[in-house]
C-alpha cells in the first residue's frame, strides 16, 4: 500500500516570524524559544520553509504562558504585512476592489498554509458577505490565538488595501468570550459575538465594491499567472491518496465518511477515484484508518483535548470505540500515550537545560 502519512497541516515560516516579532515586543527572547523548539536560523530565513500547525500552536501557547498576554494573536494580527502572504498577498494588493482582494486571499491560501480541517472562504450571507476562517474546534489555549491572529490580520489588510474607512457589520468567533473581549471590540470597531457557529468578518455588501488603493490591472494579470502556476504545481505533486486524506480532515467530525462522499467532495466519479487509488496501491478504508490514526496521535501529543473530544473529531461512534482503535494502532491506551509523550518532552527539556547551564570550556 502507498505511503499515507497524515499531518494536521503546515504554514509558511513568515507567520511564525510575525509571532516571534510580537513576542519580542512583549519582552520575550525569540532566540531562546526557537532554540527550544529546534528551529535553526537557516530554517527561519528560508522563504519556502513551513512549520507544522501543531508546533506553531504549541509555540504560541508557550508565548502566552511566558508573557501572560492572552491576546497575543490579536497583537500579532495587527502587525501583518502584505508580504506575509507571499505572492497571493501582492496579488490581492493590486486587485480592482476589496471583494476581489479578499477572494484572492481565500483562493490562494494553499500557497502559504494548509490545514486538514478546511480552508478560508468568502461567502454570501444575505445582504452581507462573510469572510470565514475554518473551524478548529474544540477550542483551548493552544488554538484560540490562531483565530485571533487570522481575523485581525484580515481586518488590518482590509483597511490597508482600501486606504479608506470601512465599517464591519460584526465579527463572530466560535470560542467562548475571553477576558480580552473589550480589546477585540475596540480593534474591530463593531459588535463582536462569541460562541457562534463560525469564525468570520461580516461585511456590508457595498463595502466590498470599494476600490483597492493600489490597483494595477497589468501587475494583477502577471501575479495571477504566477499564483496559478504555483497552485497547479502543488496540485500535480499530490497523489490521489493525498487528495483523499485532505478531503477527509473536515469530514471526520462526528461522521464516518464513505468513498462516495469523498468522491463527491473532490468532484470525481466514485468508480474513477476507486480506480485511481488502486493504481497507487491504496484502499479507501486504509486511508481512512491511517488518517484517523495519525490525527489521533497529533491531537493527543499536541493539544490538551479530552479523549471524548478527540473521539468526536475523528468520527468514532463512542470514546470506547476510539480507545479500542487507538490501542490497536499504538499498543497502548491514548491516556498512556499522552503521558509517555509529555514525560519524554520534559526529559528532553531537562537535558537541554543542563547543557545550557554547563560551564563553557575554552
Amino acid at each position: 500500500m502507498g505511503s499515507n502519512t497524515v499531518k494536521l497541516g503546515d504554514l509558511s515560516v513568515r507567520y511564525l516570524l510575525r509571532l516571534l516579532s510580537t513576542y519580542q515586543g512583549l519582552g520575550g527572547n525569540p532566540d531562546a524559544l526557537t532554540s527550544r523548539y529546534g528551529l535553526s536560523s537557516h530554517f527561519l530565513s528560508d522563504p519556502d520553509a513551513r512549520i507544522s500547525i501543531p508546533k506553531f500552536m504549541r509555540i504560541g501557547f508557550d508565548m502566552i504562558n511566558q508573557t501572560q498576554q492572552t491576546d497575543i494573536g490579536l497583537l500579532a494580527g495587527q502587525q501583518v504585512n502584505v508580504s506575509d502572504l507571499g505572492l497571493a498577498g501582492h496579488l490581492a494588493m493590486v486587485s480592482p476592489n476589496l471583494q476581489t482582494a479578499l477572494s484572492t486571499l481565500c483562493d490562494y491560501e494553499l500557497l502559504s498554509s494548509r490545514n486538514c480541517r478546511g480552508h478560508s472562504q468568502l461567502l454570501n450571507d444575505g445582504d452581507y458577505l462573510r469572510m470565514q476562517f475554518y473551524s478548529i474546534s474544540p477550542y483551548n489555549a493552544f488554538n484560540e490565538f490562531v483565530v485571533d491572529m487570522v481575523l485581525s490580520s484580515w481586518w488590518k489588510l482590509t483597511q490597508w488595501f482600501t486606504n479608506k474607512p470601512i465599517a464591519l457589520k460584526e465579527v463572530s468567533f466560535e470560542y467562548l468570550m475571553p477576558e480580552y473581549s473589550d480589546k477585540l471590540e475596540q480593534y474591530f470597531g463593531c459588535t463582536v459575538r462569541f460562541n457562534q457557529p463560525y469564525n468570520a468578518l461580516l461585511f456590508y455588501e457595498d463595502a466590498l465594491n470599494t476600490p483597492v488603493a493600489y490597483a494595477n490591472p497589468l501587475m494583477a494579470t502577471s501575479l495571477k499567472r504566477l499564483c496559478d502556476q504555483q497552485l497547479d504545481a502543488q496540485s500535480k505533486t499530490q497523489s490521489y491518496t493525498e487528495r483523499v486524506q485532505e478531503a477527509l480532515g473536515p469530514m471526520l467530525e462526528g461522521t464516518n465518511p464513505t468513498l462516495e462522499s469523498v468522491a463527491k467532495k473532490i468532484n470525481m466519479p466514485t468508480w474513477t477515484l476507486r480506480r485511481k487509488l488502486m493504481q497507487e496501491s491504496s484502499r479507501f478504508q486504509d486511508i481512512l484508518d491511517n488518517t484517523r490514526q495519525e490525527l489521533a496521535k497529533s491531537y493527543i501529543k499536541d493539544t490538551d483535548l479530552a479523549l471524548g473530544e478527540i473521539s468526536y473529531l475523528l468520527g468514532f461512534s463512542s470514546p470506547t470505540a476510539f480507545q479500542r482503535a487507538f490501542k490497536r494502532w499504538s499498543g497502548m491506551a491514548p491516556g498512556e500515550f499522552r503521558k509517555a509523550f509529555k514525560q519524554n518532552f520534559l526529559d528532553r527539556e531537562n537535558i537541554e537545560a543542563l547543557s545550557n547551564d554547563a560551564p563553557t570550556v575554552a
